[in-house]
């Protein structure tokens, strides 16, 4: 399984990609490097993650992670999206950032292949 960029996201905006994430928010520690594509992997997507920020987590001051564990299609569409969050507030965002991604296949993106794209959900100070 290989892995995919690290995405912190912020609630300053509405939403977020993989693009608006500096380096300083790279993978949590408890995350294992194996097979970990390089950060800020946007070329890998030809339509980049982008996870809307659930309000209602927002206004709670619930921060949360969610590893993202998918397929990827001939075509570069995620299949069998399956995500694994802390909070039950991030699923129904992560799915829906999911079904608008396209990626790029490559040597390093294989249609078939199964995939973890692990997500932070926090609130900037």
């Amino acid at each position: 399984m290989r892995m995919l960029p690290v995405l912190a996201l912020a609630a300053l905006a509405a939403s977020a990609t993989a693009q608006d994430m500096p380096a300083s928010e790279a993978a949590p520690a408890s995350l294992p490097p194996a097979e970990e594509l390089p950060m800020q992997g946007t070329r890998y997507y030809a339509v980049p993650p982008k996870f809307e920020y659930p309000v209602a987590a927002l206004q709670a001051g619930i921060e949360g992670r969610c590893n993202i564990r998918f397929t990827v299609d001939a075509e570069g569409v995620p299949q069998d999206v399956s995500p694994d969050c802390d909070h039950p507030a991030f699923v129904a965002p992560v799915l829906a950032g999911m079904a608008r991604v396209r990626m790029i296949i490559s040597e390093e993106v294989v249609a078939g292949e199964r995939f973890i794209l692990p997500v932070s959900f926090r609130i900037p100070l």
